[in-house]
């Protein structure tokens, strides 16, 4: 098994950093844990790791965003997203709607 604690290059060798997602999905989860889930910290890393790193990035700051909430992101990312239709306040009013809807019971 591998460390949360391991070297990161080992971790990228280890893992793999390319596109697919068994490769994608677990260097997220790592990078994820092995920075305690700080937001600028996680990402920052899970790019330095190479390989496929928007896709892996992109997962690592879900995981973040999940786990801590939108409002540790740093302020500076979300103020350079686009505000156009369908831009940073047509996802957040998606995102509040998406999860106020009742649990489904089949």
């Amino acid at each position: 098994l591998l460390a949360v604690n391991a070297d990161e290059k080992m971790t990228a060798r280890l893992l793999g950093t390319g596109p697919t997602a068994i490769e994608a999905v677990l260097a997220a989860i790592w990078c994820a844990f092995r920075h305690g889930f700080h937001p600028e910290e996680s990402v920052v890393r899970a790019v330095a790791l190479g390989g496929d790193t928007s896709t892996i990035a992109a997962m690592t700051g879900a995981l973040v965003g999940a786990f801590r909430g939108a409002s540790r992101l740093p302020a500076r990312w979300l103020a350079g997203l686009e505000n156009g239709p369908l831009g940073r306040d047509d996802i957040l009013d998606f995102a509040c709607r998406l999860a106020a809807l009742p649990k489904r019971r089949d």
